[in-house]
């Protein structure tokens, strides 16, 4: 009989070292877990703060690149305008080239109408003022 109690009192004792052993193994593999979904929470957080700077710096690189593209507009119009300034009016034309004052008042008082005529059909020119206009 005191032998099956020393075995009960092993197998006992063997039980609760593997009970132990098992819990401080479990707590700690959730221990790593915890730990892995803590740092991989801070991974998505880092990635989602470079994903927001990328794209603030995208924006800023596209509005910065519009803003080159529409000052290169401007200086290319510019350049053309002085150009046909240079052309038409600071060198002679031929009596033959030279275009008659009617006409010109003509074409003028023609591409005035079809301004107004377009004003009205779309409601207001691009860049003119129309808060002087009479209704």
């Amino acid at each position: 009989m005191t032998k099956v109690l020393i075995y009960v009192a092993i197998l006992a004792g063997l039980l609760g070292a593997g009970a132990w052993y098992g819990s401080s193994r479990y707590e700690a593999g959730r221990n790593d877990l915890l730990a892995d979904q803590a740092k991989q929470a801070e991974t998505d957080r880092q990635k989602s703060d470079m994903q927001t700077v990328a794209s603030d710096a995208g924006a800023a690189k596209a509005k910065s690149e519009g803003e080159q593209a529409q000052a290169a507009s401007v200086e290319n119009t510019r350049t053309v305008v002085q150009t046909v300034t240079r052309i038409i009016h600071d060198s002679p034309s031929p009596s033959v080239c030279v275009v008659p004052p009617d006409s010109v008042r003509e074409l003028t008082s023609a591409i005035g109408r079809a301004n107004a005529a377009a004003g009205r059909v779309s409601g207001a020119q691009p860049g003119r003022d129309t808060s002087t206009d009479v209704h």
